[in-house]
């Protein structure tokens, strides 16, 4: 039996008889832009006080009325945080996950200790409900092997830090008691009289620190700031720590690994150009597949610290709450597209090398392409087994390989077509990743992948093309990666939020030179020449930009082209 978490109650307003729930559903449903503040306070306030005693249907109703009453409510943050922390005890015992949502978005409109207890908490419920170490002790029992149910012992005292109360503490060692008693004949018990005794001795006093959500909050924090002093190439590096220290307490939550893992990581990782307020897109490789359960916990683990934080959009079941702005805050999450704790990911996303192989072969190309393409581009998180990544590797045919690139390349051509159908100096707002970095770091990679590279940074697929004698030469291009890459940091950490988009009238003047530039000498000329990238013929695209624009289009960048690139490097001759 799982010992409740006590639901946060200290900050919720007092009222001596609740209203009826259809006599509040007419009040919100009455609020307009009109109604008095007080009154709106004083309806949030009454509906907190009510959410404990709705059902299912209830909430069901509730949710579709919330969202337009909250858009008048943007000043209330008070009532906004009592509301969502109202929801988030009333999911406790449904869906810890959407528990979670609720307890970290109120902990976002109004932190407070009590709040940090209480979502921290929800870590220790989770392993509670799923009893996962006292599953392993029931194991150690049955076995007869009490050296490992000691070290289970161990395990079970370091996760005093996920315990706010004591009753939490109490409950890990009241599993451990049970774990004894599955058999409790002298015969069996009697080889464990060392674990019992350990067991009474137990120290049950927790410590003093802080909670996990502050650990979290710091760890991202300290990232985020080395956007600013760190070299790029680093970043990878650097968000490696970051998640190690949300994976070092994932595994105190379900205990050792049972077989050899690979965590890989997708997406600008795998390109090894992180943002400040990028998300997150994994999969994992396991030894063994009858361990899926494990990491299946694993992964759930790590999207409940991810969400946390706060800045996953929970999508259209939970309501905006306007205290924080007009969406939901997005930030470091895990895409749903490539999230191994959601079940209907686990087939592909948490697989042994073999399997994932298979997925990828040429029979099963309509499963989610995107993401069949994106697995063979991924770089390791953490592993106990490199030989995993090697494995699934070796077991894609290269012909599958260079087809799935190929079929990326067509996709990208004519998405490319449909996106730049107005000239660069003529846009109002430009937007970084869809039309910069999706059809220049992506087509890089998706050459990689069609000349079977084993590498998935853009920068080192160019070298490889530069030397295959493809790209006759590379460094304008390298420029503009690195120049991409530093304005969509800059752009992110100006937002606060995953952002992409500038107003042209935000850049400075030699910034939206560059943009131009980069469309006039580097994309539109690449664009028109993949088929000779792929026939492998030697390419300038400084000879190609002559051939795709008019004079009058690369006059005013040719001073700026000029002053960008080395002297010794072939330049366009003057218009």
């Amino acid at each position: 039996m799982v010992t409740p978490v006590t639901p946060l109650t200290g900050s919720l307003p007092k009222v001596h008889a609740p209203k009826a729930f259809h006599v509040l559903l007419v009040e919100i449903q009455s609020i307009t832009e009109k109604t008095p503040l007080q009154k709106l306070a004083q309806t949030l306030s009454d509906l907190t006080a009510s959410i404990s005693n709705l059902d299912q249907q209830q909430m069901r109703k509730l949710l579709i009325c919330l969202p337009k009453t909250l858009t008048h409510a943007n000043s209330l943050k008070k009532e906004q945080a009592e509301l969502s922390s109202a929801l988030g005890n009333w999911n406790l015992e449904r869906s810890l996950r959407e528990a979670m949502h609720y307890c970290a978005i109120a902990l976002n409109i109004e932190e407070t200790q009590e709040r940090h207890e209480w979502v921290s908490s929800i870590f220790i419920r989770w392993t509670l409900e799923k009893a996962v170490h006292k599953s392993l002790l029931e194991h150690a029992y049955r076995m007869a092997d009490p050296e490992r149910f000691n070290t289970i012992l161990d395990d079970l005292q370091r996760l005093k830090i996920f315990c706010g109360v004591q009753k939490d503490f109490d409950a890990l060692i009241d599993q451990a008691y049970q774990a004894l008693t599955e058999d409790p004949r002298e015969s069996r018990l009697q080889p464990f009289e060392v674990c019992t005794e350990k067991l009474r001795s137990i120290d049950r006093t927790l410590p003093q620190s802080g909670y996990l959500t502050q650990k979290y909050q710091t760890a991202l924090e300290n990232y985020r700031k080395q956007f600013e002093t760190s070299d790029p190439s680093e970043m990878l590096d650097h968000f490696k720590e970051l998640f190690e220290v949300f994976l070092e307490d994932a595994f105190l939550l379900v205990g050792p690994p049972p077989c050899g893992y690979d965590l890989r990581a997708l997406g600008s990782l795998a390109k090894k150009s992180p943002c400040p307020y990028s998300d997150l897109e994994w999969f994992i490789l396991i030894e063994d597949k009858k361990h899926l359960p494990y990491f299946q916990n694993l992964a759930e683990v790590i999207e409940l610290q991810f969400i946390s934080l706060g800045e996953t959009a929970p999508g259209v079941s939970i309501p905006v709450f306007t205290a924080l702005g007009p969406k939901h805050r997005s930030g470091l999450h895990i895409d749903p597209g490539a999230n191994p704790a959601l079940e209907s990911n686990t087939v592909e996303l948490i697989s042994e090398p073999a399997e994932l192989a298979s997925t990828i072969s040429v029979e099963n190309s309509n499963n989610n392409d995107d993401l069949a393409t994106s697995l063979l581009q991924s770089v390791s998180l953490k592993t106990n087994d490199s030989s995993l990544h090697a494995s699934f590797q070796s077991q894609i045919d290269p012909e599958v390989r260079k087809k799935k690139a190929l079929e990326a390349i067509e996709a990208r051509k004519a998405l490319y077509s449909q996106t730049w159908t107005a000239a660069p100096e003529h846009l109002q707002e430009y937007n970084l990743k869809t039309e910069f970095i999706t059809f220049l770091n992506f087509l890089i990679s998706d050459f990689g992948l069609y000349f079977g590279m084993d590498i998935t940074s853009p920068e080192a697929i160019l070298q490889k093309l530069n030397r295959m004698g493809i790209l006759q030469d590379i460094k304008l291009i390298k420029q503009a990666l690195k120049q991409l890459y530093t304005m969509r940091i800059q752009l992110h950490l100006q937002a606060g939020e995953q952002k992409d988009t500038a107003p042209a009238t935000s850049l400075a003047p030699n910034e939206r030179t560059f943009l131009c530039m980069t469309y006039r000498f580097i994309l539109k000329p690449l664009y028109n020449c993949i088929d000779k990238v792929l026939e492998r013929r030697a390419i300038n695209l400084f000879t190609e930009a002559l051939q795709v624009n008019t004079k009058e289009e690369l006059k005013p960048l040719t001073k700026s082209l000029v002053q960008a690139i080395p002297k010794n490097t072939h330049t366009p001759e003057k218009y």
